[in-house]
């Protein structure tokens, strides 16, 4: 008599899922034998808000039940299980509401060299929901309409202009701030720049440049040039503008003397240079660390048409002055001023 032993695996193992037969090749876990059978173990997903797939298998886990007892994936299943389960549950993101900003609308009328803004607009607001995961956009909600800004040019010089002009720059984060704030007002202004500084920083030399706004020169050093030799002088002159020149591709046309220090020799050597050299009829006096609303009110105090405005974008921290200037642009607009360049302001 041949006894023949037929290996286990050869036998197929009939088990019910949700009342439905099916039919493995031999005993496993849980996970693999309803995977085989074409359902989803495991955890469910996280989805967005329009259903796509952000992270799998971050949800709850599927339920399992063997013959009336909850199980997990690992348990084995054998022949003539009675199977239960409920597939896992897919989660959508949470969803965020902010109130946001309708960036206002510029309308801007005419040509010419000179800007003036009639009026400056306001943003408007809308609610915004979004996925707090994705970030995508459920859904958006005007809660205010925006008001335009009201541009318009001429080559017609303004009756009431002034002159902002910023010294001892250029100066991380300042200088930047600054020229920030002027577009977006819709106001130029002139910088004057130290040589050593430009060296330093031609990255910003160029974001003034490209802004539209007049690049003078400051010096190299800052040093006061009424107490130097025409030698040295020569040599502050030049240096200041071999630091911009290359970046601007502009002749800075005019000379701020550092202290606004005069000499006799200086003058002579501005007009063979042909440089317009320029101090300031209002001192903001923003270097003695005042405080936003002294250094706005120093300037309305003491503003009229023509008037050359003497602030900082560098030499020291100049929050105060960023923070100052917005007022100070409105300030002025609201007495009818216009902001021009020094090469505008000379066009009488």
């Amino acid at each position: 008599m041949v006894e023949v032993w037929l290996s286990p695996d050869l036998f197929q193992a009939p088990f019910t899922v949700n009342g439905r037969v099916f039919v493995a090749s031999k005993p496993g876990d849980a996970a693999s034998v309803l995977k085989d059978a074409g359902f989803r173990p495991g955890r469910g997903d996280l989805l967005d808000v329009d259903g796509k797939i952000i992270k799998e298998e971050v949800g709850p886990l599927a339920k399992i039940r063997v013959d009336g007892k909850v199980v997990c994936g690992q348990t084995i299943i054998n022949r003539d299980a009675m199977v239960e389960f409920s597939s896992p549950e897919d989660r959508t993101e949470d969803t965020t509401t902010t109130i946001d900003d309708i960036i206002n609308v510029t309308e801007v009328f005419g040509r010419g060299e000179y800007t003036i803004v009639k009026k400056i607009g306001t943003p408007g607001k809308k609610e915004v929901v979004r996925g707090a995961t994705s970030g995508k956009i459920v859904s958006a909600k005007n809660s205010t309409e925006s008001q335009p800004t009201i541009v318009t040019r001429s080559d017609k010089r303004p009756e009431k202009v002034v002159a902002l002009t910023f010294d001892d720059g250029p100066h991380p984060p300042f200088t930047s701030q600054i020229v920030a704030i002027l577009r977006d007002m819709y106001a130029s202004a002139t910088f004057f720049m130290i040589g050593e500084k430009a060296e330093n920083h031609p990255d910003i030399v160029s974001e003034v440049h490209t802004g539209g706004f007049q690049i003078g020169n400051h010096s190299f050093t800052h040093a006061s040039l009424d107490q130097l030799t025409e030698e040295q002088i020569v040599q502050e002159l030049d240096k200041g503008r071999n630091s911009v020149f290359p970046i601007t591709q502009t002749e800075p046309s005019w000379l701020r003397p550092p202290y606004g220090a005069m000499s006799p020799l200086l003058d002579t050597i501005a007009g063979q240079k042909n440089y317009r050299l320029v101090r300031w009829n209002i001192d903001s006096r923003d270097w003695e660390a005042a405080g936003p609303e002294q250094i706005i009110n120093m300037i309305a105090g003491a503003v009229e048409p023509d008037s050359i405005i003497l602030l900082h974008d560098g030499g020291g921290d100049r929050t105060n002055t960023v923070l100052a200037l917005p007022g100070i642009i409105q300030a002025l607009r609201n007495e009818n001023y216009a902001f021009v360049t020094l090469d505008q302001l000379d066009k009488n």
